[in-house]
């Protein structure tokens, strides 16, 4: 603050997924202390050629409201798997034609004779490889056979995503709703303690939950998606039918 004359601060409380990450209102203003300041709502997103409908559709899924139809008011393409090797294969297909075509998961998937893959079906694929000395993760040509994660994509644009939706979230059948699993969201980054903030289990599971939003939200054209749980999974292709 006292090296500037003007100092822009860009903040999004919905792209925090790590609890050291995170500043509430209060520690923001407190840092602001005495200096003039103006707030500006950026609430407006030139990335996708979703509607605000469906961009609404995505925020209100990972915020665990009822769960209904994707609207379809728009040029962009959202699909919902019963396999992920399925949807893994068109991914491919539109990688062929326009490129920029990734999968994606959550994190949460059990090891698996050794392996820490994603695996789920007929899929199996590594995750991301990140390394910022080499070329961004989404731009490499061996990327199409790993699975992107939040560290490797936010604030990165892909032309479509493969959205698995792994094992920490589920389905209550009682409030129509997604539900949130901490326990068994397998980064522990996101739960390290901080000594001037105590976060709440509510806390975290907005943590999780930003994740998946983020990740829904890195296609410009479309969103494919399924999910490892299958309640979940059967809701979403019940609920994609009746559009």
């Amino acid at each position: 603050m006292d090296l500037a004359k003007v100092v822009v601060v860009v903040y999004d409380f919905d792209q925090v997924f790590q609890s050291k990450m995170y500043w509430d209102k209060d520690l923001l203003y407190k840092t602001i202390g005495d200096h003039p300041y103006k707030n500006f709502d950026m609430n407006f997103q030139y990335r996708m050629v979703a509607s605000d409908e469906q961009v609404a559709w995505m925020d209100d899924l990972t915020a665990q409201k009822p769960m209904k139809p994707f609207p379809d008011n728009s040029d962009f393409e959202f699909k919902v798997y019963d396999t992920a090797g399925g949807m893994f294969e068109d991914i491919k297909k539109r990688n062929k034609e326009v490129g920029m075509s990734r999968m994606v998961a959550t994190s949460g998937f059990p090891r698996i004779d050794g392996r820490h893959n994603v695996e789920m079906d007929t899929f199996s694929l590594p995750w991301d490889e990140w390394d910022p000395q080499r070329t961004h993760w989404a731009k490499r040509e061996g990327s199409i056979t790993q699975v992107g994660t939040i560290y490797t994509l936010q604030g990165f644009d892909l032309n479509y995503v493969g959205m698995v939706i792994g094992p920490s979230f589920g389905y209550d059948k009682e409030t129509d709703t997604m539900t949130i699993i901490p326990e068994k969201y397998s980064h522990k980054e996101i739960f390290k303690k901080r000594k001037d903030i105590k976060f709440t289990q509510d806390e975290y599971k907005e943590f999780i939950a930003n994740v998946l939003n983020v990740l829904m939200k890195r296609g410009k054209y479309g969103l494919y998606l399924t999910a490892y749980d299958d309640a979940l999974r059967k809701r979403l292709l019940e609920l994609a039918e009746r559009k």
